[in-house]
Formats: C-alpha cells, structure tokens, sequence
C-alpha cells in the first residue's frame, strides 16, 4: 500500500524490476523491466494484476509521472547512440524524443506544476520546458568540479546528488 502498513507484491515475474514510481493519485505504478529482453517501461495497478507495457522499443529507463498524472517522462537508447529525454502519454501512446541529438540524458524529473523538466546530461544538470524547448544547463563543471546527477524537484526546489 501507499501508506506503507501493508507491503503487497504487485509482481511475479522472475525478471530483474527496478526504478519504481507512483502516479499522483497512488492508483498505479510504473516500473522497469527486463521481462522481454531490453528494459521497458510497465504499469500495474497499486493493488497487484497484470502490467502493461508502457514502451515497446528501445532500452527504457528512469520513469517519472508528471503531477497531474497524464503523462510519463523517461530516458531511452533507441539504437541512436545514446539516452534521450522521451515523454509519453500514461498509456505510451504519442511518444515525443525531447533531447533527440544531445545523447547522454539521465534521470528526468518534472517541476511540481509540470511545465518544466530536470534531468541529467553529461554530468551536468539541465532544464528545459515541458515541451522540450528552451534547454539551459543549471551547473557549470569548470567552475565546480564533479558529477551531477539524479535532480529531482523538492518541497524547497530543486535538488542533485553529486
């Protein structure tokens, strides 16, 4: 349960599943995993049942549910070289590439009101619209050495593990 009194196994499979995300309104989870060969995004009700596939192609990973609960940002290696910033529909319909060419994308996160997305690139942390437009980098490595990675919006703001 969301609540955390009683712990429910939503699944059964023998596949290695990770990366576990809530929807707003605690209904469903979106997870990884590797059930039919490379990482996929799946969706499974709160209370058990039979997932279903969020994504079908590529190497999918990092699932984040934006606030109101209609749409899902990931990353996916897509056979172009590199992780992208991808956003679809909550069922993995009209899926959108929002970094296609930048490569090297982890870790996407959406803002509290949802117009805007986080997400790791290269060692650097950058934002842009929900839309993918008006990209920026938030951190600069020369004038701060070391990775940056894993932003996720908080309470107070933004937040990074380093």
């Amino acid at each position: 349960r969301n609540n955390g009194s009683s712990p429910v196994r939503i699944t059964s499979s023998r596949s290695v599943e990770t990366s576990p995300t809530w929807t707003p309104d605690g209904s469903q989870i979106l997870f990884i995993s590797d059930r039919l060969g490379a990482p996929k995004i799946y969706r499974v009700s709160a209370n058990g049942g039979n997932p279903s596939a969020l994504t079908t192609r590529g190497h999918n990973d990092d699932p984040d549910v934006s606030p109101r609960g209609d749409r899902v940002v990931y990353t996916s290696n897509q056979g172009g070289g590199g992780f992208d910033v991808w956003v679809s529909d909550l069922s993995g319909g009209n899926a959108v590439n929002l970094t296609s060419g930048l490569s090297g994308c982890e870790h996407p996160s959406w803002a509290p009101d949802g117009r805007h997305i986080v997400f790791a690139h290269r060692g650097q942390i950058m934002v842009m619209d929900a839309d993918g437009t008006d990209k920026r980098r938030l951190t600069d490595a020369s004038r701060i050495p070391g990775e940056n990675e894993s932003p996720a919006w908080g309470p107070s703001g933004l937040t990074r593990k380093r």
